[in-house]
């Protein structure tokens, strides 16, 4: 295992250990829902408003979606080694060594 693919198994632990936290998806919840009713409570013609509160939920959407990838590319890399070591085991027990 390569010090990337370490690197890259240590993120996915810790991302994942934060999408699972209590209090990270707690303040998730309620940010979302802080700015879902601020949209609500925007005037109509607010449409700047609107759209600065449509860029906050997309800015935290995009810090979970983040985290997701992390989690996914540790899941690949894992599968990846995975196989590697199935086929060296493979190839040992073919030849002989």
């Amino acid at each position: 295992m390569s010090l990337d693919d370490r690197r890259a198994l240590a993120r996915a632990d810790k991302a994942k250990t934060i999408l699972e936290h209590e209090e990270f998806t707690n303040a998730v919840q309620a940010v979302r829902a802080a700015l879902f009713e601020k949209f609500g409570a925007c005037p109509i013609r607010d449409t700047e408003g609107m759209q600065a509160i449509r860029l906050q939920l997309k800015c935290l959407d995009d810090v979970v979606a983040n985290l997701h990838s992390v989690v996914n590319t540790g899941k690949v890399v894992r599968d990846r080694i995975t196989w590697q070591e199935k086929a060296t085991r493979k190839v040992r027990n073919v030849f002989g060594r």
